[in-house]
Protein backbone atom coordinates (compact mmCIF):
# COMPACT_ATOMS: atom_id res chain seq x y z
CA UNK A 1 0.00 0.00 0.00
CA UNK A 2 1.64 3.43 -1.18
CA UNK A 3 2.46 5.28 2.32
CA UNK A 4 0.64 8.14 1.46
CA UNK A 5 -2.79 6.60 1.25
CA UNK A 6 -1.78 4.64 4.74
CA UNK A 7 -1.32 8.17 6.13
CA UNK A 8 -4.67 9.33 4.68
CA UNK A 9 -6.59 6.52 6.34
CA UNK A 10 -4.15 6.94 9.48
CA UNK A 11 -5.52 10.65 9.60
CA UNK A 12 -9.14 10.03 8.49
CA UNK A 13 -9.53 7.73 11.41
CA UNK A 14 -7.96 9.86 13.55
CA UNK A 15 -10.14 12.46 12.87
CA UNK A 16 -13.10 10.01 13.24
CA UNK A 17 -12.10 9.16 16.49
CA UNK A 18 -11.53 13.15 17.69
CA UNK A 19 -15.01 14.35 15.72
CA UNK A 20 -16.32 11.94 18.35
CA UNK A 21 -17.55 13.42 21.54
CA UNK A 22 -17.96 12.25 25.29
CA UNK A 23 -21.41 13.03 27.21
CA UNK A 24 -23.13 12.16 29.97
CA UNK A 25 -26.54 12.12 31.83
CA UNK A 26 -26.64 12.64 35.64
CA UNK A 27 -29.32 12.66 38.37
CA UNK A 28 -28.36 14.26 41.94
CA UNK A 29 -30.25 14.14 45.10
CA UNK A 30 -28.74 17.79 46.01
CA UNK A 31 -29.94 17.17 49.27
CA UNK A 32 -27.65 14.10 50.21
CA UNK A 33 -23.58 13.96 51.24
CA UNK A 34 -22.02 12.01 49.36
CA UNK A 35 -20.01 8.78 51.31
CA UNK A 36 -17.07 8.66 49.34
CA UNK A 37 -17.94 5.52 47.23
CA UNK A 38 -18.53 5.85 43.41
CA UNK A 39 -19.52 2.45 41.62
CA UNK A 40 -19.31 1.71 38.20
CA UNK A 41 -20.65 -0.85 35.73
CA UNK A 42 -20.43 -1.29 32.43
CA UNK A 43 -23.87 -1.57 29.98
CA UNK A 44 -23.39 -3.39 26.18
CA UNK A 45 -25.69 -1.83 23.33
CA UNK A 46 -26.16 -2.48 20.07
CA UNK A 47 -26.90 -0.54 16.82
CA UNK A 48 -26.05 3.08 17.71
CA UNK A 49 -27.74 2.42 21.48
CA UNK A 50 -30.96 1.73 20.33
CA UNK A 51 -30.74 -2.11 21.01
CA UNK A 52 -30.48 -3.03 24.77
CA UNK A 53 -28.30 -5.98 25.28
CA UNK A 54 -28.79 -5.71 29.58
CA UNK A 55 -31.04 -8.05 31.82
CA UNK A 56 -31.64 -5.76 33.75
CA UNK A 57 -31.17 -1.96 34.45
CA UNK A 58 -28.56 -0.41 37.01
CA UNK A 59 -30.32 -0.52 40.59
CA UNK A 60 -28.28 2.17 42.71
CA UNK A 61 -29.55 1.52 45.95
CA UNK A 62 -28.57 -2.19 45.21
CA UNK A 63 -24.62 -0.73 43.97
CA UNK A 64 -24.10 1.18 47.35
CA UNK A 65 -26.16 -1.12 49.71
CA UNK A 66 -28.28 2.14 50.71
CA UNK A 67 -29.05 5.27 49.75
CA UNK A 68 -27.64 6.84 46.40
CA UNK A 69 -26.64 10.50 46.27
CA UNK A 70 -26.21 10.62 42.03
CA UNK A 71 -26.41 8.16 39.17
CA UNK A 72 -24.34 9.76 36.15
CA UNK A 73 -24.70 7.30 32.10
CA UNK A 74 -21.36 8.14 30.99
CA UNK A 75 -20.28 7.45 26.96
CA UNK A 76 -16.29 7.62 27.66
CA UNK A 77 -13.86 8.33 25.13
CA UNK A 78 -13.05 4.91 24.84
CA UNK A 79 -16.27 3.64 24.71
CA UNK A 80 -16.78 6.14 21.90
CA UNK A 81 -13.62 4.73 20.32
CA UNK A 82 -14.91 0.86 20.51
CA UNK A 83 -18.05 2.14 18.96
CA UNK A 84 -15.96 3.72 16.08
CA UNK A 85 -13.83 0.65 15.70
CA UNK A 86 -17.11 -1.80 15.19
CA UNK A 87 -19.26 1.17 13.14
CA UNK A 88 -21.42 1.62 16.16
CA UNK A 89 -23.16 -2.24 15.96
CA UNK A 90 -21.52 -2.60 19.59
CA UNK A 91 -21.82 0.73 21.80
CA UNK A 92 -20.99 0.65 25.31
CA UNK A 93 -21.18 3.29 28.33
CA UNK A 94 -20.88 3.32 31.73
CA UNK A 95 -23.31 4.09 34.55
CA UNK A 96 -21.57 6.06 37.43
CA UNK A 97 -22.85 5.93 40.94
CA UNK A 98 -22.35 7.68 43.62
CA UNK A 99 -23.43 6.34 47.07
CA UNK A 100 -24.59 8.54 50.09
CA UNK A 101 -24.89 8.45 53.52
CA UNK A 102 -27.89 8.12 55.94
CA UNK A 103 -31.17 6.60 55.00
CA UNK A 104 -32.69 5.42 51.45
CA UNK A 105 -36.22 5.48 50.61
CA UNK A 106 -37.24 2.59 47.91
CA UNK A 107 -40.23 3.28 46.09
CA UNK A 108 -42.52 0.53 44.41
CA UNK A 109 -44.84 1.41 41.49
CA UNK A 110 -47.26 -0.49 39.45
CA UNK A 111 -48.36 -0.10 35.71
CA UNK A 112 -49.35 3.08 36.44
CA UNK A 113 -46.50 4.41 38.34
CA UNK A 114 -48.56 4.42 41.14
CA UNK A 115 -47.18 3.87 44.62
CA UNK A 116 -47.71 0.61 45.63
CA UNK A 117 -45.06 0.11 48.41
CA UNK A 118 -42.26 2.17 50.32
CA UNK A 119 -39.35 0.71 52.08
CA UNK A 120 -36.91 2.64 54.77
CA UNK A 121 -33.51 1.54 54.04
CA UNK A 122 -30.19 2.25 56.42
CA UNK A 123 -27.52 3.71 54.86
CA UNK A 124 -24.71 2.02 57.23
CA UNK A 125 -26.11 -1.66 57.15
CA UNK A 126 -28.60 -1.88 54.18
CA UNK A 127 -31.30 -3.56 55.99
CA UNK A 128 -35.03 -2.47 55.67
CA UNK A 129 -35.65 -0.78 58.78
CA UNK A 130 -39.43 0.23 57.80
CA UNK A 131 -42.15 -1.34 55.01
CA UNK A 132 -45.35 0.00 53.73
CA UNK A 133 -47.19 -2.08 50.78
CA UNK A 134 -50.33 -1.07 49.77
CA UNK A 135 -50.96 -3.77 47.52
CA UNK A 136 -49.88 -7.64 46.83
CA UNK A 137 -48.56 -6.70 43.54
CA UNK A 138 -45.01 -7.35 44.81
Amino acid sequence: MNRNVLMMVAMLALLLVGSTGCYSNTFDYPSRQADGRVMEESRTFLIYGLVDRNDRPVVGHELCNGPVKSVETVHTFGNQCIGCITLSIYTPNTVRVTCASGTAHNFYLDEDDAVVGHEVVDGDTGEVMQSEFKSDFI
